[in-house]
């Protein structure tokens, strides 16, 4: 949080809501964000990934679907307001169930303590020895040099 403070000091907004901040929660891959309660006012919509990021690949799709609603809504609808609770009412039980389905497939891999204990233990050896080596490829091609080989190439130098 320091370094983001400093970062952003002649910056009165980021540097406000950094100030505001009361904990820093680190992200992981089992992370997923609270439930967003209000989904519109009277000047923005929420879709997609804004209103509820599911995981599991779903978010294009989800916020496609709902795009459609909201624009049926919107053209079967005498007003805004109306058109915006009928939104909300038409895709709840849909991403509720979306909502469910992702937190049961990130609950089912989520690791109990001791695979969490055996994990930080091997990952940091993994790192030290074997990643390097198994990624430099990616990270220390020329495309200047004679023996460039084409970017699709699939197997490592």
């Amino acid at each position: 949080m320091d370094v983001l403070r400093d970062l952003y000091r002649r910056e009165e907004v980021p540097n406000a809501l950094l100030h505001a901040v009361t904990a820093l929660h680190r992200p992981t891959l089992m992370h997923s964000l609270a439930k967003v309660p209000t989904w519109h006012n009277d000047r923005i919509v929420l879709v997609g990934d804004t209103l509820h990021p599911v995981g599991a690949g779903q978010g294009a799709s989800m916020a496609i679907e709902d795009a459609i609603v909201l624009a049926r809504a919107l053209e079967t609808t005498a007003d805004v307001p109306t058109a915006l609770a009928a939104y909300r009412r038409t895709r709840q039980a849909r991403v509720t169930r979306t909502l469910k389905a992702g937190d049961d497939s990130r609950d089912a891999k989520t690791m109990g303590p001791i695979a969490r204990r055996v994990r930080n233990l091997i990952m940091p050896l993994a790192f030290r020895f074997a990643y390097e080596r198994a990624t430099s490829w990616l990270y220390t091609d020329d495309a200047t040099s004679a023996r460039h080989e084409p970017a699709d190439s699939s197997r490592p130098r």
